[in-house]
């Protein structure tokens, strides 16, 4: 399974979308250990070649740290650089970011919470931490997007190039935090290419895209996408998350959508500066970013 990119992305059986894939890889923590003097777990990922690797996985504050990485077949561990993380931490919300892996370019790259949303799967409906990987030097584009889920772990893993590995089944007898960490604990993954459609059902997608500028003054232009003609809104909230403006209330078409907030709210009055969130909404599917308005 590969494990590295961004953009926002929620997978909605109610949408038509199809889960054709058999666990195409298993995770599973079988023991704990110490590796240059830090405590962890061993979990190994597997396919059902029996190919894959081992990784020590740690804890530092609060998140869930790779360690070192062991393939199959070897007896040395190539380490990690220090200080890069895999998921939120406990004190994480909307907004935190943290440094993470290479990504497939073998760029720094940081990880960014982005947005707590639905995520329906074949292993279940789960209230998810979107995070998105973005190059430190590209921080616009994105490599892969992750759902996390308290408790439970990793439930979508998004790439926009090939496809999405999928949560289709799990096991969790211990452990806290966004991936716990607990032996025994298991993990099967498998793999939906959604850019083959298996049967006449169509895959949807619906994306809730930064928006730009960001900072702004005094609009900004929001861009999102329907997987499948739907009933949408996009509304924007004040940091106490009162309702400030509905800027979409209607049925639209698949494909992109932009829509500009000139800064008003429902009366015309211009908006005080500060951090609002705008929520796109569509079946089931509920994503949210940030954006700053300043004066």
């Amino acid at each position: 399974m590969k494990f590295l990119v961004v953009l926002t992305v929620v997978l909605s059986t109610c949408l038509g979308l199809v889960f054709q894939a058999a666990a195409d890889e298993i995770w599973t923590v079988y023991a704990d250990s110490t590796l240059a003097g830090q405590f962890g777990y061993l979990v190994t990922f597997a396919d059902e070649d029996n190919t894959g690797a081992t990784i020590f996985l740690s804890t530092e504050e609060g998140h869930r740290r790779f360690v070192a990485n062991r393939e199959f077949g070897t007896d040395f561990w190539v380490m990690f650089p220090e200080g890069t993380f895999v998921a939120p931490g406990p004190d994480d919300s909307v907004g935190s970011s943290w440094s993470t892996f290479l990504d497939d370019f073998d760029r720094p790259s940081t990880e960014h919470f982005e947005a707590v949303e639905s995520f329906s799967g074949p292993a279940g409906n789960f209230t998810s931490a979107r995070c998105v990987i973005r190059p430190n030097e590209d921080p616009e584009t994105f490599t892969e997007v992750r759902n996390w889920v308290l408790g439970v772990g990793l439930v979508g893993d998004y790439f926009p190039s090939d496809g999405t590995d999928v949560l289709t089944s799990f096991s969790i007898v211990g452990g806290t935090g966004y991936f716990p960490l607990a032996i025994g604990n298991t993990w099967s993954y498998g793999f939906i290419d959604e850019l083959s459609p298996t049967d006449d059902t169509p895959v949807s997608v619906n994306l809730l895209y930064p928006c730009a500028p960001n900072p702004f003054n005094p609009q900004t232009n929001i861009s999102f996408e329907m997987g499948s003609d739907a009933h949408a809104s996009l509304r924007i909230f004040d940091a106490a998350g009162r309702l400030v403006k509905t800027l979409v209330a209607e049925q639209r078409p698949a494909g992109p959508h932009t829509v500009t907030w000139n800064g008003r709210d429902e009366a015309g009055r211009t908006a005080a500066a500060g951090v609002y969130l705008y929520r796109f909404e569509t079946g089931k599917s509920i994503q949210t970013r940030t954006m700053t308005l300043v004066k």
